[in-house]
């Protein structure tokens, strides 16, 4: 009878640690779903900045040593602007959008030319996957519908680049108050 309880123990935490597994396993999920593609009048009232431009550079804000990238991680992408239809844009704008589009971000390429629908948010302006940004190539559509837009006053200085340094000195000064705390504990039980 012994056996047979020490089985069937061992057979019910079995199916518990394997069930729990199960509901703890990481899920592939899909992060981002848009709705239908907003129409371009709508666009047009709805969004902060509409332009045309070529990607200068992409800047993944998540290149800092020691801190975890995510697909929502934010990209600065530079653009030196073509032609505009919306919102205060100057030759050299700064975007910001996710990393992937898993989080709804636009995966722009250096190089390439876009038509960019972009938000405002926290004084930045945000682009997403949802909000009809695309090849300027294939956007012959919209730009029928735009009509033509202005060419953009030209920027004295050169887009602002945010810097990691400001992160990396945080993180250095946090870990010497570690080392710090944790070497005066141990001095004090050393001392008694």
């Amino acid at each position: 009878m012994n056996k047979i309880a020490v089985t069937a123990g061992s057979i019910a935490i079995a199916l518990v640690i394997i069930v729990i597994g199960g509901l703890l396993a990481p899920q592939a999920v899909q992060a981002c779903s848009c709705a239908e593609r907003p129409e371009v009048q709508q666009q047009m009232k709805s969004k902060a900045a509409i332009f045309a431009g070529t990607v200068v550079f992409t800047k993944k804000k998540a290149e800092i040593p020691f801190v975890s990238r995510s697909s929502d991680s934010p990209v600065q992408v530079n653009f030196e602007v073509s032609e505009v239809w919306k919102g205060h844009v100057t030759n050299q704008l700064t975007v910001h959008t996710a990393m992937s589009s898993a989080s709804c971000g636009v995966e722009f390429k250096d190089g390439q030319q876009y038509l960019v629908y972009a938000n405002a948010k926290s004084g930045d302006l945000q682009v997403d996957s949802c909000g009809g940004t695309m090849l300027l190539a294939q956007a012959g559509a919209d730009l029928s519908l735009l009509g033509g837009g202005s060419v953009p006053p030209v920027l004295q200085m050169p887009p602002k680049q945010s810097s990691s340094i400001p992160i990396i000195i945080s993180i250095v000064a946090v870990l010497l108050l570690a080392v710090f705390i944790a070497y005066a504990i141990r001095r004090r039980r050393t001392v008694r």
